[in-house]
C-alpha cells in the first residue's frame, strides 16, 4: 500500500525562514520543527509555577517516610521559609526533628522519542520529571502523566538538555525540632529513621502516624 505524505503550503520566503529558525533553535523546539509546525503548535508541557512542576506531598526516594520521628547524623543546615536561599541556622547531630509536610519541585526536561516502546510513540514530545524511586520517574505526555522506566539506551529519547537530578531537583521538607518553631529542610540526606529500608535502631513514630 503507497504511503501518502501531506505537505504543508507555505511561501517559498516563509519555508525558507521557518527550516533557518529550526536550525538554529532545534533544541528549542525539536518537535516543532521535526514536524514542520509553529512553535505555538507543539504540545504544552506540564503544569509549572515559575518553572517548577510541584508534587505534594513527596518522598523522592524507596523507603522515605514522614512517619518516624528523625535523628541528625550530621550537622544540618535549616531555612525560615522554604525556597530560601541563605540558611537560618544549623542542626546539631543527635537531635530529633517530626517531619510536618514535604514537596518536590522540579524542572521538567523536555525531549523527543526516537524509539517507540510500549507506553512512547515515535515522534511523541514528552518532558521527564521527578523519580520515583527503582529507576521510574514521573512523565507528562499528551494526555497526562505516565509512570515511565527510563531506558539504558540514552538515544531512546533526545532530551534538551542533561537529566541532572541534583541541579534541577528540590526537596523541601517542614520539621518541627522538640524545641522551638517549624523551619525548612532542604534536600535532607543521611538522617536516621527517615528510610524505612536502612534499618535504623529506636525510631519512634510520628504521633497518630506509622500505625498509630
Amino acid at each position: 500500500m503507497a504511503r501518502r505524505l501531506t505537505f504543508i503550503r507555505m511561501p517559498c520566503w516563509r519555508a525558507v525562514a521557518f527550516s533557518a529558525l529550526c536550525a538554529l533553535a532545534w533544541e528549542a523546539t525539536p518537535l516543532a520543527c521535526a514536524a514542520g509546525t509553529s512553535a505555538a503548535d507543539a504540545p504544552s508541557g506540564p503544569p509549572v509555577q515559575e518553572g517548577w512542576y510541584i508534587v505534594r506531598p513527596a518522598c523522592p526516594f524507596e523507603g522515605c517516610s514522614l512517619d518516624w520521628m528523625w535523628r541528625v547524623v550530621d550537622r544540618t543546615p535549616f531555612y525560615a521559609a522554604d525556597k530560601s536561599a541563605k540558611e537560618s541556622g544549623w542542626f546539631a547531630a543527635g537531635q530529633v526533628l517530626q517531619p510536618l509536610q514535604a514537596y518536590v519541585r522540579v524542572r521538567p526536561v523536555r525531549g523527543v522519542v526516537q524509539k517507540p516502546d510500549a507506553q512512547l510513540k515515535r515522534g511523541e514530545m514528552v518532558w521527564l520529571l521527578d523519580p520515583e524511586g527503582e529507576g521510574f520517574f514521573r512523565l507528562w505526555r499528551p494526555g497526562g502523566l505516565i509512570s515511565w522506566e527510563v531506558p539504558d539506551d540514552p538515544k531512546h529519547v533526545r532530551w534538551d538538555q542533561p537529566l541532572d537530578l541534583a541541579r534541577r531537583l528540590e526537596w523541601w521538607v517542614q520539621v518541627k525540632p522538640a524545641s522551638g518553631t517549624p523551619v525548612w529542610l532542604r534536600n535532607p540526606r543521611g538522617m536516621e529513621c527517615m528510610d524505612t529500608l536502612a534499618g535504623d535502631a529506636d525510631c519512634k513514630p510520628v504521633q497518630g502516624k506509622a500505625g498509630q
